[in-house]
């Protein structure tokens, strides 16, 4: 008996320590994730659009610019939202140059090999 709870104690210890880790990866990815939204809707928003820019094109992660313009007029801005001052991080450089690319030419077509 004393082997069994042993290993009981040893399996719940690893799990909690498994589930954890997942947790601190989970709330990373979605955070990068959360930064590209903005970024998005930050570079979608920005006006005069690049020449380049197709209005109606979407975003990928978020409408095209030209319903931007419109779910921004009627809802406000979720970039200027500030129910909780200071809780949103601000956008890196890199990911704000990597979605000014995406509204400029679209997002990148994932191919068959990854790339």
């Amino acid at each position: 008996m004393p082997r069994a709870l042993a290993l009981g104690l040893t399996v719940l210890g690893l799990s909690l320590v498994w589930n954890v880790a997942l947790l601190v990866e989970g709330r990373e990815l979605f955070a990068k994730r959360a930064d590209m939204t903005r970024a998005l809707v930050t570079a979608g928003l920005r006006r005069p659009l690049p020449a380049e820019t197709d209005p109606a094109r979407t975003l990928v992660l978020v409408p095209s610019p030209k319903d931007l313009e419109w779910i921004t007029a009627q809802f406000g801005s979720p970039v200027t939202d500030s129910l909780v001052p200071g809780a949103v991080r601000p956008i890196p450089p890199d990911i704000q140059t990597e979605a000014d690319r995406r509204v400029r030419f679209g997002a990148p077509v994932p191919t068959v090999d990854g790339n």
